[in-house]
């Protein structure tokens, strides 16, 4: 088994959508707009709200505001961040099997760091994971490689042991720029098929993680001997 695996948060570990969309509902009924319905979201969802918003607001309020909107919906989502998320089925059971093989496990996630650290002490995680890092907690986010490698070195891992797990285009590009083997689930939130995407592996479902995680690492180890 590898040293480390690094996971994204939202659409890998957990159903962020829900408490995501209803949060920034709650901003644009503050400001007059209507509510969008979370069936007609969904197609087109993508944790990076504000370009969700810009989007979703496109000439029925002024571009030069949507900072100010932004800024309002992360100050609602912070008082709400794991009411309706939940933990993709399986998850506890990998990390758990991972963590006893003795495998280091951490998050880097495009969130603040205090609302994915609120999201994985909701779900009941925080005890396995040696690092839970966000947007703000280095000079550089993701999808910046350096982000990665300063969450395995956060969590005190090997980088030349290391496995990206995550769901999209920004994991693919992060995990491949360090140099480190991706995996992706295809529950996620990518934009794009993530077969397209540049990963060692799609695996279907969180009960196929840890043999996946087992494979990516041997051929690594493989094709570095």
């Amino acid at each position: 088994m590898p040293d480390i695996v690094v996971f994204d948060l939202d659409g890998t570990l957990a159903h962020t959508a829900p408490d995501l969309i209803a949060a920034m509902n709650r901003a644009f009924v503050e400001v007059g707009l209507p509510p969008v319905a979370a069936q007609k979201v969904q197609p087109v969802f993508t944790p990076n709200i504000r370009a969700l918003m810009e989007r979703l607001v496109a000439g029925a309020f002024p571009l030069a505001d949507i900072e100010a909107l932004y800024q309002r919906f992360l100050d609602i989502y912070g008082g709400a961040v794991c009411v309706e998320t939940k933990a993709f089925p399986g998850v506890r059971e990998a990390l758990s099997t991972l963590e006893h093989r003795g495998v280091r496990l951490a998050v880097c996630t495009s969130k603040r760091q205090d609302h994915a650290r609120a999201i994985i002490a909701g779900l009941g995680l925080a005890p396995f994971f040696s690092a839970v890092c966000g947007r703000d907690t280095f000079a550089w986010r993701k999808p910046d490689p350096r982000a990665l490698l300063s969450t395995i070195a956060a969590a005190g891992g090997d980088p030349r042991r290391a496995v990206m797990v995550g769901d999209s285009r920004p994991d693919a590009d992060m995990a491949q720029g360090a140099g480190i083997p991706c995996l992706l689930f295809p529950f996620g939130y990518s934009a794009v098929p993530v077969e397209s995407l540049a990963a060692a592996a799609v695996v279907p479902d969180w009960a196929s993680l840890v043999d996946a995680v087992d494979l990516v690492d041997q051929a690594a180890g493989k094709a570095s001997s």
